[in-house]
């Protein structure tokens, strides 16, 4: 690593803005696009990249002085690409068996056999899993 960059790291963690203004500008649009195309949601993935940078900040006490901070924010958002994509396969598969659930508790004429309880939990589960749906539509239909 360059002196330059260790000098940028130190002040970094010292607090300078400057250079936390800095390193956002020159890494942003590439970690974005990155992001975009692996998320295929602007949204998710401007939510992404904003919450590497955010954690970076938060953190920058910690840094080493020698670390490469592209490759520190590039593995960060690589990181939370992929805590994205599995929360929604997994909640797929949740979606899939509460389905079920739901099915299997109902009656002849079609109307769930719930109580007032589990009626309002299924509510929640089902606003939840919409909410869900909806981001992992963001992501599978601008593929």
């Amino acid at each position: 690593m360059f002196n330059k960059e260790r000098k940028q790291v130190r002040k970094l963690i010292k607090g300078d803005l400057k250079v936390y203004r800095k390193l956002f500008d020159k890494h942003y649009d590439q970690l974005l696009g990155y992001a975009v195309n692996a998320l295929k949601s602007n949204d998710l993935a401007v939510a992404v990249v904003e919450d590497a940078f955010t954690v970076l900040w938060d953190n920058r006490r910690s840094l080493d002085p020698d670390t490469a901070l592209g490759n520190l924010l590039l593995e960060m958002v690589e990181d939370k690409v992929f805590e994205v994509l599995s929360s929604v396969a997994a909640d797929d598969k949740l979606h899939e068996e509460i389905w079920q659930a739901i099915q299997s508790t109902s009656t002849t004429a079609g109307e769930p056999i719930l109580d007032k309880a589990q009626d309002s939990m299924i509510r929640v589960v089902r606003n939840n899993m919409l909410r869900r749906q909806l981001i992992h539509q963001l992501a599978t239909t601008r593929r």
